[in-house]
């Protein structure tokens, strides 16, 4: 297969440049000299023979070892050479710019988020990236991409992960060139200029609004107009988190998004609805550029995501192909299409979306015919559906160590959800797009619409009882290295297995006994592991001892589900816990934690000196408003004094100058993030 791959030997040195660039960040001088090195070792492979048109190349290993490393040195300076700074915006105060919108309002909790690029800055700063979090009291909804604004607000730069593996926001927003955002509030908006002109973006933007409108007449449900929405237009800030988890559990969260699949439906469908132009050669090249027009019209309806993406750069390959009448390797596709991704922005080999895209197809290209040739069976329903079934595998197979890297967990009844949700879907699909084309038939388009409501009750029915199902997910994250490791690993059985040599088992066992080792390492360290640790929460507290594979929890009622699972569980991995002992307050003042008495400190704490002081470890100040810090040394006697989440910013600050004059150990945990302490 690599054979009839050439640009696998092109994209993936390339790639692990871009990898290198992000992870080493190691000057670019010491690239330049070996690109160029590599450069005229590949000149030296290559002289002329009798005329310019014929050159003799020796194909050695020393002439792919040097064009590999040229391409690597070459994917490295380029993703250098594309980096950007973040302008001198000062943060902390109020200043007036101007932004022009780059996209849609997407609504949150409180706010609506949109991206906008700076025009000016008083300060100087220009032509920045920004994210602007909007008041729910403004117009939102109603803006369009290029409208103009002149706001008057305050910069805060990206911040990173403040828990032990929280995700690291600061990195993800940098990868996309983002470095600063602000809160916009309705008194802040000085001007509002709608742009002016056509735009193709903002023709799609209001495309994609009335097909939205649209669906709205024909679904009561918001939760079934949010999927319909997600499966057609990619659009899913409607969705809300039980509709999420139950497809996330059924193991089918692939079909809430637009991706290849789509891509291949509508392929499929607009090559049939033109059979009539199959015809004479004129009829055909027209027929090539009006499935593409409809194609890439779609894809950048849908936002252009990273499989969508893939999908139209390969159908436009596999269309060129046939006009030209000339064969092709879809491996050989998969690679140009994810070569031109990387050229576009480098960091796109960081997006979960890109590698589960990839890996899934390379999967279903590498294992689904060895899978499917592996197991015969006469009947014809038989082997229909043992090629589903083995699809589903290879798929999954390939994208298991992205998926539990990103998101940690694993569908245990995906084989048997995917079977009648994505052919649901994919009839969902055909029958959306017929809906939205025809709605303006009498009788004919309201007709599809119900028909479109009822398959996406019946998916939304289906994902909810595979997700019922007991133990329908499996929750572990692996490490970076883990998945390396895993991919390893089903390289080596797999070639054992195709060609039957001691070799590759060797290399099994090899893995196998790295793996074993890592394991006994991390068991080593993790049984001597006790800790503390107060995590850094927006609102709330939460304290944990670590011993072991065991954590005991405190948790305040102000902690919601989310902003737990966000903060605090991911840390389980880093510490290695296996169970979590909830730990309920003896006291609605006081918890005892590993042997550390720790006070919730309240108003009524403070409000009368007692007759003698409370002796205790810590003191935790959450959602406190003001603090007697006389009274407070005379009712206590503590060694640390935590400023915890739901405190104002003005309060805080005023309580760090206290402590610092007062000479009171403190840790500010909004500030300084989350406080561990070891044994």
């Amino acid at each position: 297969m690599i054979h009839q791959a050439p640009f696998l030997r092109i994209t993936w040195p390339v790639a692990a440049g871009v990898v290198a660039r992000e992870l080493l960040q190691l000057p670019v001088v010491f690239f330049w000299p070996a690109g160029i090195l590599c450069g005229i070792g590949i000149l030296c492979y290559v002289w002329p023979g009798q005329g310019p048109r014929t050159l003799a190349i020796r194909y050695n290993a020393g002439f792919g070892v040097a064009v590999t490393v040229c391409l690597f040195c070459m994917g490295y300076v380029y993703t250098a050479s594309g980096e950007k700074s973040p302008s001198p915006f000062r943060t902390g105060e109020r200043v007036c710019v101007k932004v022009r919108l780059a996209g849609p309002a997407s609504p949150r909790e409180k706010t609506y988020r949109i991206p906008a690029d700076v025009l000016y800055d008083e300060n100087g700063g220009a032509h920045e990236k920004v994210l602007l979090y909007f008041s729910k009291e403004l117009p939102c909804r109603q803006w369009e991409p290029g409208d103009e604004l002149t706001l008057r607000l305050k910069w805060s730069r990206m911040e990173g992960p403040k828990n032990p593996g929280e995700f690291d926001l600061e990195t993800y927003n940098r990868r996309k060139g983002i470095f600063y955002r602000a809160f916009v509030a309705p008194g802040q908006v000085l001007h509002y200029s709608p742009a002016r002109g056509f735009s193709v973006w903002r023709a799609i933007h209001r495309a994609g609004r009335h097909m939205m409108a649209l669906s709205a007449k024909y679904f009561n449900s918001p939760s079934e107009k949010a999927v319909a929405d997600a499966l057609i237009l990619g659009y899913q800030d409607d969705l809300d988190e039980e509709t999420v988890n139950r497809f996330s559990r059924s193991g089918t969260s692939h079909v809430l998004a637009v991706s290849g699949l789509h891509v291949g439906i509508l392929w499929v469908v607009v090559d049939a609805l033109l059979f009539f132009m199959d015809g004479r050669r004129n009829l055909r090249i027209l027929k090539f550029f009006v499935s593409l027009s409809i194609l890439w019209g779609y894809a950048v309806l849908t936002g252009l995501s990273p499989s969508v993406m893939r999908s139209a750069v390969m159908f436009s390959g596999f269309a060129a192909g046939g006009i030209m009448k000339r064969g092709y390797s879809s491996m050989n596709m998969l690679c140009v299409s994810a070569l031109l991704q990387v050229l576009l922005d480098p960091m796109v080999v960081f997006n979960a979306g890109f590698l589960l895209s990839y890996a899934a197809v390379a999967g279903i290209l590498v294992f689904h015919p060895l899978m499917k040739n592996g197991l015969y069976f006469r009947g014809k329903y038989t082997r229909m559906l043992w090629e589903m079934v083995s699809l589903t595998l290879a798929a999954q197979l390939a994208t298991a160590p992205v998926s539990l890297y990103f998101f940690g967990q694993f569908p245990v009844w995906f084989v048997f959800s995917n079977l009648p949700l994505v052919p649901l879907s994919g009839l969902a699909l055909q029958l959306g797009l017929a809906a939205y084309v025809l709605e303006w038939v009498p009788h004919l388009g309201g007709l599809l619409f119900h028909l479109f409501v009822l398959s996406v009750k019946v998916m939304d029915g289906a994902a909810a009882f595979f997700a019922d199902l007991p133990m329908a997910l499996l929750y572990f994250r692996v490490e970076a290295w883990e998945a390396v490791w895993m991919y390893a690993l089903i390289v080596t059985v797999t070639l054992f297995v195709v060609r039957r040599k001691a070799g590759w088992f060797r290399w099994t066992a090899v893995l196998v006994c790295i793996y074993l080792a890592g394991d006994l390492w991390r068991e080593r360290q993790a049984a001597g592991t006790h800790n503390w640790v107060a995590y850094a929460l927006k609102n709330g507290t939460v304290l944990r001892h670590h011993s072991r594979h065991d954590a005991w929890e405190y948790r305040s009622d102000a902690v919601d589900r989310k902003s737990h699972a966000f903060s605090v569980k991911p840390s389980e991995k880093t510490f290695a816990t296996v169970n979590i002992r909830p730990l309920a307050a003896e006291h609605p003042d006081f918890i005892m934690l590993a042997g550390k008495r720790i006070v919730l400190l309240k108003p009524r704490h403070l409000q009368r000196t007692l007759p003698e002081p409370v002796a205790c470890d810590w003191i935790v100040l959450e959602s406190v408003r003001h603090i007697d810090f006389d009274r407070l040394g005379q009712n206590f006697t503590f060694s640390k004094l935590f400023i915890a989440g739901g405190n104002s910013p003005k309060a805080r600050r005023f309580w760090r100058q206290e402590c610092v004059r007062r000479r009171i150990p403190f840790y500010d945990l909004q500030e300084s993030g989350a406080w561990i302490a070891g044994e």
